[in-house]
């Protein structure tokens, strides 16, 4: 029983970015618990995507920034 789908995000986020897999958007629908009785349970979407900030071009001085968005709704 999960709190919230963050983590099980930010895993599947952690194990992509290993194998050289970027960028990454991924999400996720699934049951959360905020409690221990039945009426505890939501079901939720969770989002998640990393990349560049700026696009990249051959002609423009790169600034890599890396980003991480994070979403549960």
């Amino acid at each position: 029983m999960r709190p919230s789908i963050l983590p099980h995000l930010l895993h599947a986020i952690q194990k992509n970015t290993d194998h050289k897999l970027r960028p990454v958007s991924l999400f996720e629908v699934g049951p959360i618990y905020k409690g221990l009785q039945e009426s505890d349970q939501s079901l939720v979407i969770g989002a998640a995507k990393t990349g560049l900030k700026q696009s990249m071009h051959w002609s423009k001085k790169i600034k890599l920034k890396m980003y991480l968005i994070l979403r549960q709704m």
